[in-house]
């Protein structure tokens, strides 16, 4: 049995248990050389594993510590830091106004990427949050703030900075802020993580792009209702209904162009459609009394029975100095149906709340958050926000309405409820639950078994406001100062950064390089050695023979 070695022919040998000894007869330059090159594959072989490990770890630990800063942005703020920005946001509402302190570091060159903006944080690490009592008239707000802002403070501000939103820009806000704070205008960075193809408007002739799929919004307040999510370049939406922007700092840059679907629904809000339905049965029953000459909710002993409050519960409707006396009776399934034809739904196909057009959403791949009443309807006495499950809201909302008014009193002078929940939100949350199921389901027509859609107050621990989005689009071009200051930068340490001292692979592959023209240079010499011998052997030969030498040169 022998174990051969193919090289060449000058390096052939042969090991066989018989003649082992005969590797004892390898030249030792071929041991060398065969060494050689043995650690300089070695060396390449470590080099490559070490850079996979490096800059795969690097990639990984990077997309860890930005989850982490999502997740756990809790430290104060240090406001002695000159490379931090700050910006403020006043949300002027009915009741009062909040005043919203935002801050970010400088921009990190890249065009790609958005500012990082995040809530400035006091000292107690709360969010800086001030609020204001109303007092004075929107105008003479406005033109206040538009004399005094510019005089006082060296802001950067414009007459546009002051202004009166609408619903529309509202829900554009909100639906920016969820997905900044969501990191879904990042880069794509796994495998796992869910993609959309975007054809972007007004680039007919480029290709379409992959980028994180972005998640859509549903906002029930007092007042109104509100829905928001991405559609297609090929979606005909209505100018009022679509909001087309880029977020990018570079108009010529589209990765972040989107266009937004925003519908707001006055009346539809939790309060105003309670107050709704109360109109409709007052005027209904003292209708109904005056044709039938009956006295239903006239008195206490002769109530109105209301589905859509807990069992046995008493209230009352006052208008027009007339009392409508109420009683529950806690049907939640029949509560549904009495509310039904407030959703104001049409025949045609592809309309929502009003007979308003509402774009196809593809519900195997999608994504909503609920909040205000999506939130406040699951978590504060169902204790079941998060992740929406229409089956079980269902069975826990008619358990509730079912449930006798003086048990549930109990449960909450026992605290068993959210520590901001009231007596008002355990009233109304039977007729709450069954609006909010019936404005989801019918009103949005959102199928019962949809399973993408998370209820929440905050996430990451964050509470998010539209502020944060209108921060974040009016700041959208500042990074292009930082941009061009990191170009500056780059070009003047474009070569520190290939030099050997700096850049120790470039030199392991400048070594290798080296290292093989040597052996390849020792080679040709080993070859114009060999034959040397050989011409001089052969004319031993000839002369031995008796050869003549003029004959001898004339051969050669």
């Amino acid at each position: 049995i022998g174990i051969s070695c193919l090289l060449p022919a000058s390096w052939h040998f042969s090991i066989s248990p018989v003649g082992c000894p005969r590797i004892l007869n390898t030249n030792l330059r071929q041991i060398l050389v065969i060494s050689v090159l043995a650690a300089a594959v070695s060396l390449l072989y470590f080099s490559v594993v070490i850079i996979r490990n490096k800059y795969g770890r690097l990639s990984r630990d990077k997309k860890f510590q930005r989850y982490l800063a999502r997740v756990t942005d809790i430290e104060a703020t240090d406001t002695n830091n000159p490379n931090v920005n700050y910006g403020i946001v006043v949300d002027c509402g009915s009741s009062g106004s909040r005043i919203f302190v935002y801050c970010w570091p400088r921009h990190n060159g890249n065009p790609h990427d958005l500012l990082d903006i995040r809530q400035m944080r006091d000292k107690n690490r709360k969010p800086v949050v001030m609020k204001i009592k109303p007092g004075i008239q929107q105008k003479a707000i406005l033109e206040d703030l538009l004399t005094d802002i510019p005089v006082h403070f060296d802001f950067l501000f414009s007459d546009s900075h002051a202004e009166v939103i609408s619903g529309k820009q509202e829900g554009v806000y909100a639906w920016i802020g969820i997905n900044f704070v969501l990191g879904r205008f990042e880069h794509i960075e796994d495998d796992d993580e869910a993609v959309v193809e975007v054809n972007i408007p007004g680039s007919e002739s480029s290709k379409a792009i992959l980028r994180k799929r972005t998640a859509g919004i549903l906002d029930m307040g007092g007042v109104s209702t509100q829905i928001a999510y991405e559609v297609p370049k090929t979606e005909e939406v209505a100018k009022n209904l679509l909001a087309e922007f880029n977020l990018g700092c570079d108009v010529h840059q589209t990765e972040h162009v989107y266009r937004v679907y925003v519908a707001t629904f006055l009346g539809f809000g939790g309060n105003a459609a309670r107050q709704r339905y109360e109109d409709r049965i007052f005027a209904s029953t003292v209708q109904k009394n005056r044709l039938l000459g009956k006295q239903t909710g006239l008195t206490p002993d002769t109530p109105y029975l209301d589905p859509c409050l807990p069992l046995d519960i008493k209230d009352e409707i006052q208008q027009n100095g007339q009392t409508l006396y109420l009683r529950g009776t806690g049907a939640f399934d029949l509560c549904r149906e009495t509310i039904q034809p407030f959703m104001n739904k049409t025949n045609e196909t592809q309309t929502s709340l009003n007979g308003v057009y509402q774009p196809p959403i593809h519900f195997q791949n999608s994504e909503f958050y609920g909040f205000s009443e999506f939130y406040y309807c699951t978590e504060d006495v169902l204790r079941m926000g998060g992740d929406y499950s229409a089956a079980a809201f269902t069975r826990a909302a008619k358990d509730y309405c079912a449930t006798k008014w003086s048990i549930l009193r109990e449960r909450f002078d026992r605290g068993l409820y959210a520590s901001h929940a009231d007596l008002h939100r355990l009233k109304y949350q039977c007729f709450k639950s069954a609006w909010m199921f019936e404005v989801f389901h019918r009103g949005f027509s959102f199928p019962v078994n949809y399973k993408n859609l998370k209820t929440a107050l905050q996430v990451y621990d964050k509470e998010v406001q539209w502020t944060l989005g209108a921060i974040l689009y009016r700041t959208r071009f500042l990074p292009l100062r930082d941009i061009q200051q990191e170009t500056f930068r780059a070009s003047h340490a474009h070569w520190r950064g290939f030099s050997f001292v700096y850049n120790h692979y470039l030199f392991s592959g400048c070594f290798l390089v080296v290292l093989l023209a040597i052996l390849l240079y020792l080679l040709r010499l080993r070859r114009i050695h060999r034959r040397a011998p050989r011409s001089g052997s052969a004319t031993t030969v000839w002369l031995e023979d008796g050869l003549p030498s003029q004959r001898i040169a004339s051969t050669l």
